[in-house]
């Protein structure tokens, strides 16, 4: 049987490395071609809202925040650092059972069960508890919302509470600011209940005077859009409904235990309120 020769073989192979060159190179040529003559793609320029430059080519509507939006945030996810950072601390104080409680079945819901006796635990203790538990108020996931909130309605429950929740009572405000900027109609309910239970608290509805930018910060915009509204009046199954009625709960509540000068505070922030008493 007849042998090619070295010379033949090395002839072979450069033709081919050369075949595959040329066909490299007019791949690359190719690409060339078509970056050169495509089209320059315009530079999108930012513009406000609602001005003479949107209605421009080449630009693009600058978009609020998500929280400024009318986009109901439901998730951790969305939240700012400030409230991730509560909620995460409350979560680890539960995992790593910092908090002495459990949670046990309730009549047609989860309640919780304290491990501890809180009547005869001493104030350091007690303050730390209102702290951790406070943290967890804005949180969304099962079981922490049903554990901050069962856990901190109990710490109100208690006598003479008055005096540890003065001294812890910014931390809760920014809590509850916080759950009411991100939560739902149902979760701002509870969280009304909550300002509602404090304010018949001895000398608590006075000291939220100071506090009454952050808390009914939030609550101006859905008391004002349905106040005295005949459509929404028929419509009392509507949770908006129910929403609008705790919010009025709750200023005549703050009214009530805020002293003389908390109806001005409470209509600087919300003109549409209307005092139920007659001074």
């Amino acid at each position: 049987m007849a042998r090619r020769s070295k010379s033949v073989n090395l002839s072979l192979k450069f033709e081919e490395n050369e075949s595959k060159q040329k066909k490299s190179d007019f791949i690359k040529n190719n690409k060339r071609s078509q970056i050169t003559y495509e089209k320059e793609k315009p530079l999108i320029k930012l513009v406000p809202p609602f001005s003479i430059q949107s209605t421009q080519k080449n630009t693009e509507v600058l978009t609020l925040p998500c929280k400024y939006t009318k986009k109901m945030l439901f998730k951790n996810d969305n939240i700012d650092d400030v409230t991730k950072c509560m909620v995460n601390r409350f979560k680890n104080a539960y995992l790593d059972r910092h908090l002495p409680l459990q949670i046990v079945d309730g009549v047609g819901k989860k309640t919780i069960l304290w491990n501890i006796l809180l009547e005869e635990a001493n104030v350091s203790t007690i303050k730390k508890l209102f702290q951790l538990v406070a943290s967890g108020l804005p949180s969304f996931e099962f079981p922490y919302e049903i554990i901050a909130l069962e856990a901190f309605d109990s710490l109100l429950s208690l006598p003479s509470i008055e005096h540890i929740l003065i001294q812890v009572l910014t931390e809760v405000v920014l809590a509850i600011r916080k759950a009411l900027d991100y939560g739902n109609d149902e979760k701002k309910i509870k969280i009304l209940n909550i300002i509602i239970k404090m304010t018949k608290i001895r000398h608590i509805g006075t000291c939220l005077v100071p506090y009454y930018k952050q808390l009914l910060g939030p609550l101006r915009q859905p008391y004002s859009k349905i106040f005295l509204s005949n459509e929404r009046m028929r419509r009392k199954n509507d949770l908006t409904y129910h929403l609008s009625h705790y919010i009025h709960k709750t200023l005549v509540a703050l009214e009530e235990s805020g002293g003389k000068n908390a109806l001005v505070n409470i209509c600087y922030l919300i003109p549409h309120y209307q005092s139920v008493f007659h001074y």
